[in-house]
């Protein structure tokens, strides 16, 4: 098993100068998001941004935004609405040896999955590679996975943060 849903936020408010206030889809750390473009289904496209007066140091979710470029609730109501989803908007590209994206946990899991699939031939066991959703708010995606192959062994493909960077110890 591999999740592939993505953290994000969900709009809870449009404030009368068209602001959206959100809450999280996962974990979402609002400094480490602050900025960041992100997309609704729809094509809509904004930037995530926390409020002058925040504190960076000890930025919270409600002291930040994101900003679609309506000048007013009523335009903004014209492009969301409420309980509407906006995932991060950042391409993905490779700088040397590596790739950068902002989805790839567990993407890369997923990718692994594809291609075990794709060179696994025949099987004497029953086999079920299966792709969740949900995992970023709460595994429920797995769980339900779960209860219903009942496997004997189930082996579950995840990501984590590289220990070859700076101040990170292995």
């Amino acid at each position: 098993a591999a999740h592939m849903d993505s953290i994000g936020f969900v709009v809870t408010h449009i404030e009368k100068e068209g602001f959206l206030r959100v809450g999280r889809l996962g974990g979402v750390s609002p400094k480490e998001a602050a900025y960041t473009p992100v997309r609704f289904k729809s094509g809509l496209r904004g930037v995530f941004a926390p409020e002058e007066k925040a504190d960076f140091g000890k930025l919270k979710l409600d002291e930040c935004f994101l900003d679609i470029g309506a000048g007013d609730e009523a335009a903004a109501k014209q492009l969301v609405q409420v309980g509407d989803s906006a995932v991060y908007d950042t391409p993905a590209f490779r700088t040397g040896d590596l790739v950068v994206s902002p989805y790839l946990d567990d993407r890369i899991s997923c990718a692994v999955l594809l291609s075990a699939l794709e060179r696994i031939g025949e099987c004497p066991n029953d086999l079920y590679l299966v792709f969740t959703a949900q995992e970023e708010v709460g595994t429920r995606g797995a769980f339900g996975a779960a209860f219903s192959v009942a496997p004997e062994t189930a082996l579950v493909l995840e990501t984590t943060t590289a220990a070859d960077l700076p101040g990170v110890e292995g």
